[in-house]
């Protein structure tokens, strides 16, 4: 005799749903507004896509509008076309950086050292319904990651894929620094020892990699990067 038992109604819309959970942490990808909006980063460090996010409006009730959305004071924001088009080409984004890794052709010296065979896109591996992950340590700080993988040496490392317009090497030159602080949050909750973004823009290709800094290691010794 067997039974199956269902422990919730399946939702019409995952997107909403996870943007629900998303709801009830600071996600890594919001970390960098959230220190605009309170004061600690400059609003010019932010994009221009992410700047509304970190501003007081009239239906914020005089906080900014990401502390409101977090209070249920207004609703988050959906994805844009543009946001929803990379969503959608990141397992694409994925498969290609896994193989030129595999060949040896990814950018950045910090590339050779990963085991392109562990390259996996995490949207396939854990069911929309299992994230965001939270990270045990601080249970507010959430994050929903593009891949996993490990290094050489069996370390997780975190990578996060991005599509964007504009290469990112021209203005930065180095990944920028909101996505910075994006994948130190995502390091924190997964407890991976580095960290990687790489972009496709126009047809061009281009890593972009910085290992955290031992001022950035976690003080739990949950990340053990160095700078090279």
């Amino acid at each position: 005799m067997s039974a199956v038992v269902q422990l919730a109604e399946p939702a019409a819309d995952g997107e909403t749903a996870w943007l629900a959970r998303r709801g009830l942490s600071w996600g890594a990808s919001e970390i960098a507004t959230l220190l605009v909006a309170l004061g600690r980063r400059p609003m010019e460090s932010l994009p221009a896509w992410a700047q509304p996010d970190a501003r007081v409006t009239r239906q914020s009730r005089s906080v900014p509008r990401l502390i409101a959305q977090k209070a249920g004071v207004l609703p988050p924001r959906k994805r844009g076309k543009p946001a929803a088009r990379g969503l959608a080409l990141e397992p694409r984004l994925v498969a290609l950086w896994a193989q030129l890794v595999a060949r040896g052709q990814a950018r950045g010296a910090e590339a050779l050292a990963v085991d392109a065979s562990t390259v996996q896109h995490a949207g396939e591996l854990l069911p929309r319904e299992m994230l965001p992950l939270v990270d045990r340590h601080c249970p507010r700080l959430s994050c929903t990651p593009d891949v996993w993988c490990r290094d050489v040496l069996g370390g997780l490392l975190v990578v996060d894929m991005k599509c964007s317009v504009k290469p990112y090497a021209d203005r930065y030159q180095t990944c920028p620094p909101h996505y910075v602080l994006q994948l130190h949050a995502q390091m924190a909750v997964c407890g991976a020892e580095a960290r990687r973004s790489w972009r496709a823009s126009g047809g061009a290709r281009s890593g972009l990699t910085s290992l955290a800094s031992p001022q950035a290691r976690s003080a739990r010794g949950r990340s053990s990067a160095t700078t090279r």
